[in-house]
């Protein structure tokens, strides 16, 4: 009889070295780990602003680091006897305002170095919310700071996310944009080296590039297609117990850590590819073309009966076979408006936009109201 749980638990993709220089955040229990490494001299830090007892903590640290915004008295809380900040540890306390804001901002300081000199310089744009300027001029539905930012900074890699941050884009080092349907090849692949792809599958939508398609096929990776929304993903995730699944916009499901799509959990992972497979942002998604695709919104039109209509089915089915496996052409009526969505995919930006003028034609010309 075993009086306890045991755990497999795989090594860590990339090793730490002596020339490494590490920054623990967490618990005692990171404390512990982190007097071990400094006892064999390896260069650590173990948490600046004191011991952090949660993830949620633990992430607000981290932006502040990176952000290395000084405390303001405004933020201070007094209990009667002592200044004290909640996102701080009470060692850090003190009897008046001024000695509590010099600890604290020394501390936040500290841990700011030590984020730089662990290897990760981030910097961090449009982040001031004053409750009316959620992306405005930024974030996934604006990404142009981003890739300016990027280009001017040399940075590795940005990535953007959407106002509720449950989306995720990237830029790479030349401030192109990779969007969800190459973060997913990216993603799904790694999970396949790693066996973690269960059946070796990505659920996609069928709004997903066919270029991602044609990419994974040749690397053994079957995909799975919904309809349009995350809510149809997860259900088909849940379905067929796929590990990962998502959208073209960047809303991605990685079931190994939750079960909703997580914008900043797909940046960490993505970036944890780039590190462990040694190769750019930029080489990663090489790998995954994304044949041209045009889309054209038809507005008043009867949408119902855009799968009826004998003319437009016909016109649909002549451009797939002219297609072929070069590309593809769908029809999706929108939920809410009268509208039908044309889009195509083919070998040339050219030939997509011929091929999607035509369709969008005879649908506005046959279901017009």
């Amino acid at each position: 009889m075993k009086f306890r749980t045991e755990i497999d638990i795989a090594p860590l993709g990339v090793k730490i070295g002596y020339g490494n220089r590490i920054l623990a955040l967490g618990s005692c229990f990171a404390e512990h780990i982190a007097r071990r490494l400094a006892e064999a001299r390896f260069r650590i830090v173990t948490n600046p602003t004191g011991i952090l007892f949660n993830p949620l903590s633990i992430a607000a640290a981290l932006r502040s680091y990176a952000d290395e915004t000084p405390v303001q008295h405004s933020e201070l809380d007094f209990d009667g006897e002592l200044w004290f900040h909640y996102g701080f540890h009470g060692s850090l306390s003190a009897a008046s305002p001024d000695e509590a804001l010099a600890a604290m901002n020394a501390a936040r300081k500290a841990g700011a170095e030590a984020l730089r000199r662990a290897g990760a310089d981030v910097i961090v744009i449009n982040a001031s919310p004053d409750g009316y300027n959620i992306n405005k001029n930024a974030g996934s539905t604006h990404p142009e700071q981003l890739q300016a930012m990027v280009k001017a900074t040399d940075a590795v890699m940005g990535v953007a996310f959407d106002g509720d941050a449950d989306r995720c884009l990237a830029v790479d080092e030349d401030g192109n944009m990779i969007n969800g349907d190459q973060i997913m090849g990216i993603l799904a692949r790694a999970k396949q080296r790693e066996g973690k792809l269960n059946h070796d599958t990505l659920v996609v939508t069928v709004m997903s590039n066919l270029g991602l398609k044609l990419a994974l096929k040749d690397m053994g990776i079957k995909t799975v297609e919904t309809a349009v929304g995350d809510r149809y993903v997860l259900e088909e995730m849940l379905k067929g117990d796929y590990s990962l699944g998502g959208e073209q916009s960047g809303h991605v499901i990685n079931r190994e850590f939750a079960t909703t799509g997580d914008g900043t959990l797909t940046a960490l992972t993505l970036c944890n590819e780039v590190v462990k497979s040694g190769k750019s942002l930029k080489e990663l998604a090489a790998d995954f073309p994304q044949l041209p695709q045009t889309l054209i919104n038809v507005p008043n039109v009867d949408k119902k009966a855009a799968s009826t209509n004998k003319r437009i089915q016909d016109a649909v089915a002549r451009e797939e076979e002219l297609l072929g496996d070069t590309g593809r052409v769908l029809l999706r009526p929108s939920g809410t408006e009268p509208l039908v969505r044309v889009m195509a995919e083919a070998a040339t930006q050219a030939y997509a936009d011929e091929v999607c003028t035509r369709l969008a034609k005879i649908v506005a010309e046959e279901l017009a109201l």
